[in-house]
């Protein structure tokens, strides 16, 4: 039989706990797309951004006999190259969340709240529509880094559920499956994938310094006898992975992908390069309820902080300057500038990631007994320099 306290009991009233505000919410993803050489750019009046890619090579200058002219560079200049480039015209995609606060919940009490307080039902209705839009833009933010994932491990980005992509054009020499497991009894990681990866970033004028790990790629990684037997080497430093104590302070340049979520694990030695390790094992729940990595566990991303990826903000799709949804917008204190004021983004390990002119947000009448509010955002991540990411494949089948 459960007890409950009589009426005449006293009583005093503990804060409100509220699970979400402990459930942190990586964006390593989104935080590769606001790097050292990264752009953002919010428009909120146009529906497509155009971008135009001049392409760079690494030839040299040759000799020319004195009295004779020099002559055209190769092939290229004969069929007008040199002075091309690439452009791409996108259109922005569009994602909503919505969600309805009733009448009759502005006269029920709120979780946490006093029974004897004296909000009035204006105060619960922004209460309530704060609370609406916290949820939203959880689960924009997610899906935000779900878009991050594809398109910098793929270089392309579903933008409908049709399944419609923006396919930015890498190269299909930055894609690769491993040679073999990395379970497999004396594999060499290092000169069979690892190295090969690095040479294949160096042809496109990029040089890995960091490797993103899937989990069942890096426990493979530091479980193989041949990485094993590096580390038991006394005489040479092949690479360092361990307690924060052993491996000493990550670079300056990882905090921001570590304040997003990503875990540092140490660096090891490729050939004539020095690889800095992470892995990050932030996941999102799918619609079946399944819970999804957004780094798939086998795979592994070779990569340098300073490649350029960008971001981009179209316009919401909401009435903003009709009158009843301002009223409505008024009535439940919504706008983007008290954004960050409502503490919206507080559960994001990375707030700095998070801008409010990345979202519309708006309300509606609903009928004559409730409001639906209303939380959009239309964005593009564009893996800008896209032969800058090499993508490794089934490293544990």
């Amino acid at each position: 039989m459960a007890l409950t306290a009589p009426s005449i009991y006293t009583r005093s009233m503990a804060p409100v706990y509220d699970e979400h505000s402990q459930i942190m919410n990586g964006n390593m993803f989104q935080a590769l797309f606001n790097g050292p050489n990264s752009y953002t750019l919010f428009s909120p009046d146009k529906n497509t951004v155009d971008v135009d890619i001049i392409r760079g090579d690494k030839d040299i200058a040759k000799f020319k006999i004195r009295g004779t002219n020099a002559g055209a560079k190769g092939q290229n200049e004969a069929a007008g190259q040199v002075h091309k480039y690439t452009s791409q015209a996108m259109a922005y995609p569009l994602i909503e969340e919505y969600g309805f606060v009733r009448a009759s919940q502005f006269i029920e009490r709120l979780a946490g709240e006093n029974p004897y307080s004296s909000l009035t039902k204006q105060q619960r209705a922004r209460v309530l529509a704060s609370r609406e839009h916290a949820g939203h833009i959880g689960r924009i933010l997610r899906k935000q880094e779900t878009m991050a994932a594809e398109s910098f491990r793929t270089g392309t980005l579903t933008v409908n559920t049709k399944g419609d992509t923006l396919d930015f054009g890498r190269a299909a020499s930055l894609t690769a499956a491993a040679t073999g497991v990395w379970t497999g009894a004396a594999y060499d990681i290092i000169g069979n994938d690892v190295i090969p990866a690095m040479q294949a970033l160096r042809d496109k004028h990029v040089y890995g310094h960091l490797g993103i790990f899937g989990e069942d790629a890096f426990n493979a990684f530091i479980n193989n006898s041949t990485i094993q037997t590096l580390a038991d080497n006394r005489r040479l430093a092949f690479h360092s992975m361990g307690e924060a104590s052993m491996i000493g302070p990550a670079p300056s340049w990882l905090q921001p992908l570590l304040a997003a979520g990503a875990q540092y694990h140490g660096w090891v030695k490729a050939g004539t390069d020095t690889i800095y390790i992470v892995t990050y094992t932030d996941f999102y729940i799918n619609s079946s309820g399944t819970a999804v990595p957004y780094m798939p566990v086998s795979e592994v991303l070779f990569t340098n902080i300073n490649v350029r990826q960008d971001r981009y903000f179209g316009p919401g799709e909401m009435t903003d300057d009709a009158m009843d949804a301002m009223v409505y917008r008024e009535v439940l204190g919504i706008s983007n500038q008290n954004i960050n004021t409502a503490n919206l983004f507080g559960r994001f390990s990375n707030v700095g990631l998070v801008d409010s002119r990345m979202f519309s947000l708006g309300a509606e009448k609903d009928g004559t007994s409730g409001y639906k509010i209303l939380s959009q955002t239309a964005p593009i991540y564009a893996p800008t320099q896209v032969d800058g990411v090499f993508r490794l494949t089934g490293a544990t089948a």
